[in-house]
């Protein structure tokens, strides 16, 4: 019971994260930021769906891969966000490549 309102909370995260990402892409797809964006929400989504996996794990073993597959997925946030903020607003790459 104690674990029931942080996995509603992360499934309502990855469901609005994914979706927004999913039209954020299809209004137009060929933009540098929507693209960054998408990825970037996607990413958060994914990861609250690791969350929630961690949360109904059953026993140790199974909630130690879920962390390693959850980590795996965040340590893409940090570049994801970098690469969003490089292209927005103006739509056009104004960071440091060296750093991606």
């Amino acid at each position: 019971m104690e674990t029931l309102f942080p996995i509603l909370f992360n499934l309502a995260t990855a469901a609005i994260c994914i979706s927004l990402s999913i039209v954020v892409l299809a209004r137009n797809p060929g933009k540098s930021t929507h693209q960054a964006f998408a990825v970037l929400a996607f990413n958060f989504g994914l990861w609250a769906l690791g969350v929630v996996a961690v949360l109904r794990s059953n026993d140790v073993d199974e909630a130690r891969t879920w962390i390693v597959i959850t980590e795996i997925v965040s340590c893409f946030i940090p570049s994801a966000c970098y690469l969003f903020t490089c292209y927005f607003p103006s739509g056009r790459f104004e960071g440091s490549k060296p750093i991606l």
